[in-house]
């Protein structure tokens, strides 16, 4: 299975039969920029959501990412300028609100400094049956190697406070976290590992706290922060599992889990479906415990690189006991 594969198997997409039916025709797709995923010049009925206008990615591409004047031509026109967090105001302003059939994202969710709200207005913005799926880096295999990973209360706490931006401790902390990846030999410093088959140890950490405390002093006596883009959340398939369920749970976000996927090189996929009109089940508290408590041992012996020592092997032993894992939780 491809990458394009894996994010889009749940989608319904033009010469393909999907594994879950979508009701809507209409399809989201978050921050292409020059790669996307379903694009409108193949015939995708597709809108694109992006922060910058075409214009801007343009400029964008071509001066940060140094990709050609051809390349950034390529770039689609934006239908939705803003925020992947004001997706609901924003499908709302079109007059697509419930009738989308199909969000999809490549390394967006992460960047989110208010994740539960998002989630929220996607529930609002697809039609029932409806899915959303992300592709998400794992911290763990990324330059966020060294951060602790997000929790449930960080996600509330933005939620609550309808934070706009990352936060100055958000910041701080994917700067004096931040690491790079040097494979044996290799001069170049990668952003980036393959978990299943790199040794984690090759992660070096950028020598960078000190400036990171000195931006968040001076953002503390600043009025109007401008808006920085940062990892907001450091993630990996359990814990995002574990407090997308919790937030189901407590009536936040009306979703269901169709599949949190394992890390594939240096991602996880989240596939989430809008229940259909009036086929959401009664809540099963005993059931939803007994998944919570199973994923939360799960994150116990996953956190940090612990079981990725390196090698093929390793890899097929780790998958076949987290499936294992993962059936018998949800089978009681």
């Amino acid at each position: 299975m491809t990458r394009d594969e894996r994010i889009l198997k749940y989608v319904a997409r033009q010469g393909a039969a999907p594994k879950t039916a979508t009701s809507g025709t209409i399809g989201i797709e978050i921050a292409p920029f020059f790669n996307p995923l379903l694009p409108k010049a193949a015939g995708h009925p597709v809108l694109v959501l992006d922060v910058l206008d075409r214009d801007g990615l343009r400029r964008q591409a071509m001066e940060v990412r140094k990709v050609s004047a051809a390349v950034a031509d390529g770039i689609e026109e934006v239908d939705m300028v803003g925020s992947a967090c004001e997706i609901a105001a924003l499908a709302g302003a079109k007059g697509i609100a419930g009738q989308v059939g199909y969000i999809v994202s490549s390394h967006n969710f992460e960047h989110l400094p208010n994740p539960v709200k998002f989630l929220e207005g996607a529930a609002a913005v697809l039609a029932p049956g409806g899915v959303l799926s992300m592709a998400v880096p794992d911290y763990r295999a990324c330059f966020d190697h060294f951060r602790f990973p997000t929790r449930l209360s960080d996600w509330l706490e933005a939620y609550f406070e309808d934070r706009a931006k990352p936060s100055p401790a958000q910041l701080f902390e994917g700067a004096a976290s931040r690491a790079g990846y040097v494979r044996p030999g290799r001069a170049d410093v990668l952003t980036s590992c393959d978990l299943s088959r790199e040794d984690w140890r090759h992660f070096v950490p950028d020598e960078t706290i000190d400036a990171a405390f000195s931006a968040w002093r001076r953002d503390l006596a600043a009025t109007d922060l401008p808006y920085v883009n940062t990892h907001c959340s450091a993630l990996f398939g359990e814990t995002a599992e574990l407090m997308v369920r919790d937030l189901i749970h407590l009536g936040l976000v009306e979703l269901e889990v169709l599949e949190v996927s394992g890390t594939h090189t240096a991602e996880f996929y989240i596939h989430l479906r809008k229940p259909e009109a009036g086929a959401r089940p009664a809540t099963d508290a005993a059931a939803y415990y007994r998944c919570r408590a199973e994923l939360m041992r799960q994150i116990s012996g996953r956190i940090g690189a612990a079981g990725y020592p390196s090698g093929p092997v390793t890899a097929v032993r780790r998958w076949l006991r987290t499936a294992r894992h993962r059936l018998k939780g949800r089978a009681k």
